[in-house]
C-alpha cells in the first residue's frame, strides 16, 4: 500500500512540477510587453516558477525510484505531497498576484524602479506570509525526503539479487 501511494504522489509531484515549468516559459514570453506588471517583477515570477517547479520535479524523480527514498509512512508522505504541490500553487499564486498589484521584496522593486513599500503595507504583509508560510511546508517535506533518503535501506545489501538475478555478495 505504501509503495503504490508512494508512486501515486511521486507522479503528483512530477505532473505538478512539470505544469509549473511551463507555466513559467509561458508565463516569460509576455515579460517584454509587461503583460501582468513591471517586467523586473515578472522576470521574477518567471525565474521562480522555473526554479520552484525543477524542485518539484527532483522531488518526485526520488519518490519514484523506492531504492533511494522509501517511506513506510503514510502521514510523512502526505506531508511530502501537501509541500511539494499544494504549498508550492500557494506560494506561486502569491507570485502571479505580485506584479499585478506592483508588490514584491524590496530588492526586486528596487532593481524594478518601482517605489519601496510601507512595512504596515497590507499588500506587502499578504505577500510575505503567502511566501513564508507555504516555503516553510515545501522546506520540511523537503527534509522529510531527506530523511527518506538517508535512512532507506540500501537494496544492493548482502543477500539481495541484482538487476540481472545474480545474488549480491
Amino acid at each position: 500500500m505504501s509503495a503504490a501511494l508512494q508512486e501515486t504522489i511521486a507522479r503528483r509531484i512530477v505532473v505538478s512540477g512539470t505544469f509549473a515549468m511551463v507555466l513559467g516559459m509561458v508565463y516569460g514570453t509576455q515579460v517584454h510587453d509587461e503583460t501582468f506588471g513591471n517586467s523586473i517583477l515578472m522576470l521574477y515570477v518567471h525565474s521562480q516558477l522555473l526554479l520552484c517547479g525543477l524542485h518539484q520535479l527532483v522531488g518526485g524523480i526520488l519518490l519514484f525510484l523506492p531504492q533511494i527514498c522509501s517511506f513506510e509512512s503514510k502521514g510523512a508522505l502526505k506531508l511530502i505531497e501537501f509541500g511539494n504541490v499544494h504549498a508550492c500553487w500557494i506560494l506561486y499564486g502569491f507570485d502571479l498576484w505580485g506584479p499585478l498589484v506592483g508588490v514584491s521584496w524590496p530588492r526586486v522593486l528596487r532593481e524594478g524602479g518601482l517605489p519601496p513599500l510601507a512595512k504596515d503595507d497590507i499588500r506587502f504583509t499578504l505577500f510575505s506570509l503567502g511566501h513564508y508560510i507555504p516555503a516553510s511546508v515545501f522546506l520540511v517535506s523537503w527534509g522529510v525526503i531527506l530523511y527518506g533518503c538517508i535512512y532507506t535501506k540500501s537494496s544492493t545489501s548482502k543477500g539481495v539479487k541484482s538487476i540481472n538475478g545474480e545474488k549480491v555478495e
